[in-house]
């Protein structure tokens, strides 16, 4: 298949132990409605029975490739994954992650993410004076579908410091170039956050051309490992933080989160009774005071 000019999607799946939440996520990928994406399952020697599952859905697809081998966690799966997808010359490759029982928010995602990420291209080729074939996006992010409280988590669409600080997108939803991915993998001395200080790597140290889609990508579980250890989660964002931001900003935004109470904004953003309002709210923010 020439694939020349066209954008290639990678959808990595990591899995242990995962049950039936493989087979559904795995589903909802080969659902989508664009025919240039392929999907690796980096499980890590699961015993439930759900690798042999979705065997024969990996036979009769033909878009999927299965990784089984022994891990040291979560991203150090996600690396491992990164570095077997194969390279097509003069072809735009980006790679996003769903995690077990994570799902695109609908079936045509991809096509919509090809089209929005061509036009930031053309755009930055622009500014560049490069062509859009030789020049291309970093990181490109979106919105995210929280299935717990049923509301769309509205992403920053301006990544200043101040929303490096407090608010990333999901990963679930962030597309990157497979280029950059594989000079600049995850830090797996962060069990939790290693996304969280990619994400600030590649803007702060690489200068990443980081672009906001302005749509819905991911359909978000919740309840991930980041959700259930928030102590070591705190911590880890506390010393990426530190890596990043200069010591004035720290106190600055510290006090402002403080100040705006923000232990009870998370209540009201995780309640499905008063998540939706929270939501409109931080929306009408950004599209007055931070898009502008």
């Amino acid at each position: 298949m020439n694939l020349k000019g066209q954008i290639r999607f990678h959808i990595v799946v990591v899995s242990y132990n995962a049950g039936k939440k493989l087979r559904e996520t795995l589903e909802n990928i080969l659902a989508q409605d664009y025919p240039y994406v392929d999907v690796t399952v980096r499980d890590g020697g699961s015993s439930d029975g759900s690798v042999e599952e979705v065997a024969p859905l990996i036979m009769s697809s033909g878009k999927i490739r299965l990784a089984t081998r022994a891990d040291k966690g979560i991203y150090d799966a996600m690396n491992l994954a990164v570095r077997e997808l194969v390279d097509e010359e003069d072809v735009l490759s980006y790679v996003l992650f769903l995690n077990c029982g994570d799902r695109f928010y609908d079936h045509e995602v991809l096509k919509r993410a090809d089209k929005r990420i061509r036009a930031w291209n053309r755009r930055l080729a622009m500014r560049a004076q490069l062509s859009p074939e030789r020049f291309c996006a970093d990181v490109c992010y979106g919105d995210t579908f929280e299935r717990v409280t049923g509301q769309t988590v509205k992403a920053n669409p301006h990544m200043d410091d101040f929303a490096c600080y407090r608010h990333l997108p999901c990963h679930q939803s962030v597309f990157y170039a497979l280029p950059l991915l594989r000079e600049e993998p995850f830090d797996c001395r962060f069990k939790v956050r290693a996304d969280y200080e990619q994400f600030l790597r590649l803007k702060y140290k690489r200068h990443a051309n980081i672009c906001y889609l302005n749509m819905t990508v991911a359909d978000y579980e919740g309840k991930g490992y980041s959700d259930t250890n928030k102590e070591l989660s705190e911590d880890e964002r506390k010393k990426i933080i530190a890596m990043y931001l200069p010591k004035r900003k720290i106190v600055k935004y510290d006090a402002y989160r403080k100040a705006t109470l923000q232990p009870l904004r998370e209540r009201i953003a995780g309640n499905p009774k008063t998540a939706g309002i929270y939501q409109k709210v931080k929306e009408v923010i950004y599209e007055r005071f931070v898009a502008h």
